[in-house]
């Protein structure tokens, strides 16, 4: 498997070594982590947190959770998700495949 080489700036931005962002890479399989394709751009998913921007690069690498492809990062990941909410999508999701079950019509 071959590794991408992320930008330098893409890296000092989120903390980042290039060993760091290969052995996610690693890590992950080489695939996105949400949709298990292989992204042919990456996209660093981390956490939106109050003065994020602001936080010195080691202190944002905390705040990294992962890798994905630009197409997961937009729709899935978008700012301020939670856990509560993405649970709530899931439920939501649920929900509207049970209704198809039992042929309700709204």
């Amino acid at each position: 498997m071959t590794t991408p080489s992320p930008a330098v700036r893409t890296l000092r931005k989120y903390g980042l070594t290039e060993h760091d962002f290969r052995m996610r890479v690693i890590h992950q399989g080489g695939v996105c982590a949400i949709c298990g394709q292989v992204p042919t751009r990456w996209v660093v998913d981390h956490e939106h947190k109050r003065g994020w921007k602001r936080m010195p690069a080691e202190k944002r690498v905390r705040y990294v959770r992962g890798l994905l492809c630009w197409r997961c990062n937009y729709f899935f990941m978008a700012k301020g998700i939670t856990v509560e909410r993405a649970q709530n999508v899931v439920r939501y999701l649920q929900e509207f495949k049970e209704r198809l079950g039992t042929k309700w019509d709204g």
